[in-house]
């Protein structure tokens, strides 16, 4: 059996092989450690205090630079105004409640379609006369008529 084994390309010896449980580089990446883009955004959504037109606010770093940036653009150099127009049409227009639209795969669509369709379809019909569009008119007692 010992002699079954053919040593050759992508089938070394197994004196040479790694053993069960031990890592093929042992001193990699530590558990735990982060890389640059991680570390980079984490920093960035730190909050610093800043004092802008005599008051005090916090606001996040990235927003910081935004607003030094912006107004280095309107007060500085052209240079400062071509890069924020550069940098402006690079970046996608915000969503109006400032979130960045969710990447939702087409086969979720569907399936949340179906089940608001259902859902729909179970709701109770409406009672007649309960917002009909018609007006509701009340007598002095205060009783609809």
């Amino acid at each position: 059996m010992a002699n079954d084994y053919k040593v050759g390309r992508g089938k070394p010896p197994k004196s040479t092989q790694f053993k069960k449980g031990q890592s093929g580089n042992p001193k990699g990446r530590p558990k735990g450690s982060k890389n640059f883009a991680t570390v980079y955004h984490k920093v960035g959504r730190e909050f610093v205090t800043v004092k802008e037109n005599g008051r005090t606010r916090r606001l996040t770093k990235q927003e910081a630079i935004a607003r030094r940036f912006t107004n280095a653009a309107l007060t500085g150099p052209d240079r400062a105004m071509r890069d924020y127009l550069t940098i402006t049409r690079a970046l996608p227009e915000p969503e109006p409640d400032g979130l960045a639209p969710a990447a939702v795969p087409e086969s979720h669509q569907k399936v949340m379609a179906d089940i608001i369709r259902r859902i729909r379809d179970c709701e109770p019909a409406e009672e007649p006369g309960i917002d009909d569009g018609q007006p509701v008119t009340t007598n002095e007692e205060g009783d609809e008529q």
